[in-house]
């Protein structure tokens, strides 16, 4: 049986290493760009001086920080430079453009100024190469500027054009290297770093015997380091300064409603004392007021004319007494605020509710300081500074302040990296992805931010450091400081874990220093060493944002008689072995054909037989489920309410009234006539008026409710599902004769039976496909599951993120 099947599957993936060959970095071999000899620079100098216990990498870095890179600062520069021309051929190169007569012909004739006779490099020529080497160098130690370093990569190719074009290309052994167009292999060459700069040696492990502290750590940092010390910081400025600003706010409006609270009392105090004096001083007005208007009033009755009331009225006007008028100063008086909020208070209400140029509001309140000229407005220095009209209360500004308060936190909440741990699944199982950044043990970074306060000191202070593992947990860490507000005083800290590698100080310096400032910090571990930074005197009108080492201590060592091994310094490529060129191959295979395989089975079935197989298969399954709910529920509330109320009033009123006529006249004559005549009249009236009213209301409120409720839920649910299947199979060897076409009776009569039944083998077809040439390298991995993590991290499928725990959330 054959046939074409295209089913194919890989069956394994070898390789074929081939005999590992050194390149040839020669100088004859074009196809690399050296530096030439004798083009040394303070990096070698660095480097050839270095103790035993530092890298090459570590000192050619030092040695970075005094390298003067004149002419080589920007791309542009080089442009407009003396290597500008060379620079535009090198561009060419690169991108594999075709180079004219003219370009060949400038690059041989540049080259040829800086060769002698022999071929060999003249001073000028050493001059050029060491300026064009070192700034190279320089660029790849501190990675400070990419493009400058690509410029300078161009014009040593189009030097090395010129170098090429130098040299006899019809040598024999320049071919032998070469190939036979030795020029377009220089036009592709390959610039190779000096190895005795970037190669670090091997250090045998011995020992030396262990000091009480170690030397302190000068090596200062790199640009990358610093840059990113810095962009750290920068992220979480913003939320320091929010947390800041709402403390702040916090502290001025405790103070407003203490304010608040005494100008309601103050004034309602003065309102009941004017009061007082005004009713003492008008008590006659107000008692004869009153007896004129009672008159009046039992004067009108029903049938009284509007006239006559009006006239009454009118006439009662001279007796009115001048209505009561009270003022107060005003709840908002930048007087009362100046005296009784503190400094950092009245700047952060300032601020809040004017608009003015802060920084010179500052600087002149020193000279000039604060004249309060009005309730809302005030000068300092040439500014005359006023504030919102609308604010008018005190509650119209404890609204204002409470929503920039929230406001405050909603920017500190939005602004702070919040710690969640993320899970990667890997088969059903949840890893912990480990985050981690590349770290630089006892580099820290310091932030201070001033906000330009004018009647008090307003800022605050960020540090932080890196260390090498959590081993480093801070047990105390002490600041002294020096302020032109505050004066000399120290802050404390303890107890600050490693977080992601980094300690982080908590918020320090809090309104303590306007101007100038003198910082030292010293800091203990856990374990044992210490660590310590001195800023000296610094002027923060302004932010200020510096980074560096601290100056670390090693701890004392328990057995200083024994020795402790030195640790070596390991090459970054360690654990990777360049094995060599390999061809990678892949084996494939089809299937080609059946064929008879081994026999599974014989049957024998003699003459006159029949036999008969029968098999039946049965599958059965049952399912029962049941469910079953109880639930019961009782409420019982009492209230009794009982109202009662009773009112009394009493009302006596007694009019007396005595009124007498006696009248008489009496005549005679004593000598003479006479006549008298007399009257007597008398009038007297009395009216008492009483009322007496009281009120009693009590209520008593007794409810009595119950409730219960009883519910029992049953629920059952059988659910039986029965799957029978049954298969049958018969299989039947009827041998027992039949009746045929045929006349010969010997062919007519059974005969014995044997069958052979043989198993189907597949026959494969393996063909080997060649993938091209390969550089084959040598792994070794210390520690496989650390790796594993690592590559977890890195990978983000399924990463499943934990939520933010309530209580450990800022």
């Amino acid at each position: 049986m054959s046939g074409k099947n295209n089913a194919s599957q890989t069956l394994f993936r070898f390789v074929s290493l081939r005999n590992p060959q050194l390149t040839e970095t020669k100088e004859r071999n074009l196809g690399f760009i050296h530096r030439p000899k004798g083009a040394t620079g303070a990096f070698d100098t660095a480097v050839a001086g270095k103790s035993s216990r530092a890298s090459k990498l570590s000192e050619m870095a030092n040695a970075a920080r005094t390298f003067s890179n004149s002419g080589f600062e920007t791309e542009k520069k080089i442009e407009e430079g003396e290597f500008g021309k060379l620079l535009i051929i090198g561009r060419k190169i690169s991108k594999r453009e075709e180079l004219n007569a003219n370009e060949l012909s400038y690059v041989k004739d540049y080259y040829s100024h800086l060769i002698d006779n022999n071929k060999e490099l003249t001073a000028d020529g050493i001059k050029v190469f060491s300026t064009l080497w070192n700034n190279y160098i320089f660029q790849i130690v501190t990675q400070g500027d990419f493009y400058v370093k690509e410029a300078i990569s161009h014009v040593l190719m189009a030097i090395h054009i010129g170098f090429a074009q130098s040299m006899n290309l019809a040598d024999p052994e320049i071919i032998k290297a070469n190939g036979g167009k030795p020029l377009e292999k220089a036009l592709d060459g390959k610039i190779v770093l000096p190895k005795f700069l970037f190669s670090e040696d091997v250090v045998t492990a011995g020992s030396v015997s262990s000091r009480a502290a170690s030397g302190t750590s000068a090596n200062a940092l790199s640009a990358r380091t610093s840059q990113r010390l810095e962009s750290e910081t920068q992220a979480l400025l913003s939320a320091n300064k929010a947390l800041h600003q709402k403390e702040a706010l916090e502290k001025l409006n405790a103070e407003l409603e203490k304010l608040q609270k005494r100008y309601h009392k103050v004034s309602e105090q003065a309102y009941q004392e004017a009061y007082a004096n005004y009713k003492e001083q008008n008590r006659d007005a107000l008692e004869l007021y009153e007896r004129k208007l009672e008159e009046v009033e039992s004067r009108i009755t029903k049938e009284t004319p509007e006239e006559e009331k009006l006239r009454m009225y009118e006439e009662l006007k001279r007796y009115e007494v001048a209505p009561f008028q009270f003022s107060y100063k005003n709840e908002i008086n930048l007087l009362d605020l100046k005296d009784n909020l503190s400094p950092e208070s009245l700047d952060t209400f300032i601020k809040l509710f004017a608009e003015f140029d802060h920084q010179k509001a500052a600087e002149e309140a020193e000279k000039y300081g604060i004249e309060v000229l009005s309730d809302h407005m005030l000068r300092i220095g040439s500014q005359n500074i006023t504030l919102d009209n609308e604010l008018e209360s005190y509650s119209d500004a404890l609204n204002i302040i409470g929503n920039h308060i929230s406001s405050s936190m909603q920017t500190a909440l939005e602004n702070s990296p919040l710690q969640q741990q993320q899970y990667v699944n890997l088969a059903g199982a949840s890893v912990p992805v480990v985050q981690s950044t590349a770290r630089t043990p006892m580099a820290y970074s310091f932030y201070s931010h001033n906000t330009f306060g004018f009647s008090g000191a307003g800022g605050f202070v960020n540090f932080s450091f890196e260390v090498a593992d959590s081993s480093w947990n801070v047990a105390s860490a002490k600041i002294f400081a020096t302020s032109d507000t505050a004066g000399s005083f120290e802050e404390n800290f303890s107890n600050i874990p490693v977080i992601n590698d980094k300690i982080t100080l908590p918020t320090c310096l809090i309104n303590k220093f306007r101007a100038s400032l003198a910082f030292r910090i010293e800091i203990i571990f856990d374990n044992g060493s210490k660590a310590s930074a001195d800023l000296g005197q610094l002027y923060p009108k302004e932010d200020i944002s510096l980074t560096g080492m601290l100056t670390l201590t090693r701890g004392v060592v328990e057995n200083p008689e024994e020795p402790e091994n030195v640790k070596i310094q390991k090459r970054r490529n360690f654990g990777i072995k360049r094995l060599g060129v390999a061809d990678y191959l892949k084996v494939v295979q089809s299937i080609h054909a059946y064929v008879p395989g081994e026999v599974s089975n014989i049957e024998n079935v003699m003459a006159s037989e029949l036999r008969h197989k029968s098999s039946v298969a049965r599958d059965y399954s049952e399912i029962t489920d049941t469910t079953s709910k109880s639930q019961e529920t009782e409420k019982i509330s009492d209230t009794s309410k009982t109202s009662r109320t009773d009112m009394q009033t009493e009302v006596a009123k007694e009019l007396d009234k005595q009124q007498s006529f006696n009248a008489h006249a009496r005549f005679g004559k004593s000598g003479t006539w006479y006549f008298e005549v007399g009257a007597d009249y008398a009038n007297n009236t009395a009216q008492h008026d009483s009322t007496r009213q009281a009120v009693a209301k009590s209520q008593e409120i007794t409810e009595r409710a119950m409730e219960r409720v009883l519910t029992k839920i049953s629920e059952e649910r059988v659910q039986k599902i029965i799957k029978e299947y049954t298969e049958t199979n018969v299989h039947e060897f009827d041998n027992r004769g039949k009746v045929t076409e045929t006349d010969d009776a010997d062919a007519a009569q059974p005969k014995h039976i044997t069958g052979v039944y043989r198993w189907i083998d597949k026959k494969m077809k393996n063909q080997i496909y060649n993938y091209g040439v390969r550089t084959m390298f040598e792994f070794m991995v210390p520690e496989p599951s650390r790796l594993h993590r690592l590559a977890v991290a890195v990978a983000k499928a399924q990463v499943l993120t934990a939520p933010v725990d309530p209580r450990t959330a800022p």
